[in-house]
């Protein structure tokens, strides 16, 4: 557990690190991933948190749950659907929201045994081979990383901008 404990809150620090120091009024700004603010990359990352706190609920219980669900028949949608749902919001809320979901996910792998989220199988939904553990440390991590150096290169490229 402590490789995927670890790996979480390594992803967790880069994101608030990317956006440290952004101004609050280029929250909404597009163009950090396509036509995506920063507002809009971390309520991608917010409903990728749910989706792992999903898998981690379905860990012994070969049932997927709602978020996971969702992002099994359309990951494209699913993406779409979860920023949109979240546009009304403001910057600080959904980035709290972020936040709180986070202690969540940590919460929950906390309670699974090292050697479930090692096992092979354990994602029989999505691949019959990998355990959640590779997910976690794989998939999970890089699609954070991306997204947090997205976050910080726009950031840079903001004050830079500003500084010209």
């Amino acid at each position: 557990m402590m490789v995927s404990l670890d790996i979480l809150e390594v992803g967790h620090r880069m994101i608030l690190q990317a956006i440290k120091g952004l101004p609050a009024s280029d929250w909404d700004t597009a163009g950090v991933d396509g036509d995506w603010s920063v507002k809009d990359v971390i309520a991608h990352l917010t409903s990728y948190e749910y989706l792992l706190v999903d898998m981690l609920d379905t860990v012994g219980n070969n049932a997927p749950a709602p978020t996971l669900t969702r992002w099994l028949r359309d990951r494209e949608r699913f993406n779409t659907d979860e920023v949109t749902r979240r546009r009304e919001k403001t910057a600080r809320e959904v980035m709290a929201e972020y936040v709180e979901v986070h202690a969540e996910t940590i919460d929950r792998l906390l309670w699974i045994p090292a050697e479930a989220l090692r096992k092979d199988g354990t994602l029989p939904w999505f691949d019959e081979a990998q355990s959640l553990e590779d997910f976690i440390t794989g998939s999970f991590f890089r699609h954070k990383r991306m997204h947090g150096l997205q976050i910080a290169s726009f950031r840079d490229h903001l004050i830079h901008r500003d500084i010209a």
